[in-house]
């Protein structure tokens, strides 16, 4: 998970995660609640969103939830500006588009090109937006952890691009690029 090693002590991290709302981003963060981190969710505004912080909380973490559109790189800065002045640090972030709003369904030839800017927004921007919003924080304080995880696979019903359109994993000392094992491969960065 976000490029820690398995049973890495998490206890107060501050970890920021889009697209937490619902699926994968959802389990994250309460993955994170439940060893020990500090939540910040990111994403649509909804009663989704506040429920999965109050499931957060219940859990026993502190969490943060705020209302972000990844597309838009101002908004994004003020969330991750937001995490700092409330917890006092940055640790991770996790880039989890919110896939099924925006996730073009049906043959490329029939699908809006619209539909597929939007994807491509939140997809590609998104992770981007989130890497220049949180990098500082992290690279100030010589440790962190950013991770995207848009759909690299291809085996995705979507229209979605190869996996050399998503940006690489980056953690540990830095700035240290690493591959896309790095879990496994047992970077931990600098905590």
């Amino acid at each position: 998970m976000i490029g820690y090693r398995r049973g890495l002590d998490l206890d107060g991290s501050v970890v920021a995660v889009t697209g937490a709302a619902s699926g994968i981003g959802r389990a994250t963060v309460l993955a994170l609640a439940d060893r020990g981190a500090r939540p910040v969710l990111l994403g649509p505004p909804g009663d989704a969103l506040l429920e999965a912080a109050a499931e957060c909380v219940a859990r026993g973490a502190a969490a943060l939830p705020l209302t972000v559109d990844v597309t838009d790189a101002d908004v994004v800065a003020g969330a991750a500006r937001q995490a700092v002045e409330r917890f006092g640090r940055l640790d991770g972030w996790v880039a989890v588009p919110d896939e099924p709003a925006v996730t073009p369904v049906g043959p490329l030839q029939a699908v809006p090109s619209a539909d597929l800017r939007r994807q491509w927004a939140v997809t590609v921007l998104g992770a981007v937006h989130g890497a220049g919003a949180a990098l500082p924080y992290m690279t100030a304080q010589r440790r962190g952890c950013w991770w995207s995880s848009p759909r690299w696979s291809g085996r995705s019903p979507g229209p979605t691009p190869p996996s050399t359109a998503c940006p690489p994993l980056l953690c540990g000392r830095w700035p240290v690029p690493c591959d896309r094992n790095c879990a496994s491969a047992g970077c931990a960065g600098s905590r």
